[in-house]
């Protein structure tokens, strides 16, 4: 409510970063005044893991960019597409690294949660949706999601595909579809 009476005042130019839904709003509100509107919205930002990286390196930057506020940032990597012949030790080293950065997170006040239940509720709805359409859904810490404190360990989802509503939105949340590749320019 705040923020729809907020992009309503006749700024002289409003500046907006989110989410596609929610910048679809301001602008609509912003027209009512004819105030001009830059809109940085979320997208779909992809790591791609090369073939001759140390993967100890790789996660270890991958985990720091996912899980750097829950993986709630506009830059947080969306997905990643890993060597086909790699995806294994990727996902086995994601967890090792995850386990020794962050161990249990439900109690782990460096680790955060999902902002508000709203959010949450997508989140879950993305991750059932994937799921319901034959992902496999692996915890990079085999912990629980912890409902009641919206805290969510990395979700690595393998088997993923286009007609996911993960690979169609912005995740914006700690839920990572790990994607083989045969060749980079495949990638």
């Amino acid at each position: 409510e705040v923020a729809a009476e907020f992009s309503a005042l006749p700024f002289d130019h409003i500046l907006f970063t989110g989410s596609t839904t929610v910048g679809r709003h301001v602008m609509r509100a912003a027209a009512d005044n004819l105030t001009p509107v830059t809109l940085e919205l979320g997208g779909k930002s992809p790591v791609i893991v090369a073939d001759d990286i140390d993967m100890d390196i790789a996660v270890e930057r991958m985990i720091y960019g996912k899980c750097l506020n829950a993986g709630q940032i506009c830059v947080a990597p969306d997905y990643v597409l890993v060597p086909r012949n790699k995806v294994d030790s990727f996902i086995q080293a994601y967890k090792n690294k995850f386990t020794r950065m962050y161990g249990k997170v439900s109690d782990n006040k460096d680790y955060g949660s999902v902002i508000n239940q709203r959010q949450f509720d997508r989140i879950m709805h993305v991750l059932e949706d994937a799921k319901a359409k034959g992902a496999t859904i692996i915890s990079a810490n085999d912990e629980a999601i912890n409902t009641d404190k919206r805290k969510v360990p990395t979700q690595l989802i393998q088997n993923s595909s286009d007609d996911m509503l993960l690979l169609q939105e912005e995740i914006f949340g700690p839920l990572l579809p790990v994607i083989p590749y045969d060749n980079l320019e495949e990638a």
